[in-house]
């Protein structure tokens, strides 16, 4: 009855094992500041492992400050942010479930709130305030 569905598709040159296809959504369980977190990896993990074939991520953001668009959302705003980001497309393929990311930048929507809670997260990992604007 659902043959179609559960057939293998392909997107340019990336094949997707069925249809099934997890959109976009904004769960803010990844780390503080924006990063990969072994939360935001379980959480894909369990959609990847029940069967989806592709998962779209929440907004990842492209750059701190007012380029945020949630506290606690993935992040690319640099090579440093590839390990992460490696490390979940890793999860997820295990189960055969590809993965696109969805870059972001709230432009002039960006809340100020975002950016101070941003802020507060760092100012509580980094006791020691020298280096703290560096």
């Amino acid at each position: 009855m659902y043959e179609k569905l559960f057939s293998p598709v392909r997107i340019g040159r990336v094949e997707i094992k069925n249809r099934v296809a997890m959109t976009p959504m904004g769960v803010n369980l990844s780390a503080p500041g924006g990063g990969v977190n072994d939360d935001i990896i379980a959480f894909y993990e369990a959609r990847a492992r029940g069967g989806i074939g592709l998962i779209l991520s929440g907004i990842c953001r492209v750059m701190d400050g007012t380029g945020a668009g949630k506290a606690c959302q993935i992040a690319a705003r640099d090579a440093g942010d590839l390990q992460g980001l490696g490390g979940l497309r890793d999860t997820v393929h295990k189960y055969g479930t590809r993965m696109f990311i969805q870059l972001h930048h709230p432009g002039r929507r960006v809340r100020l709130g975002v950016a101070l809670a941003e802020w507060q997260a760092r100012r509580s990992r980094r006791p020691d305030w020298a280096g703290f604007f560096s």
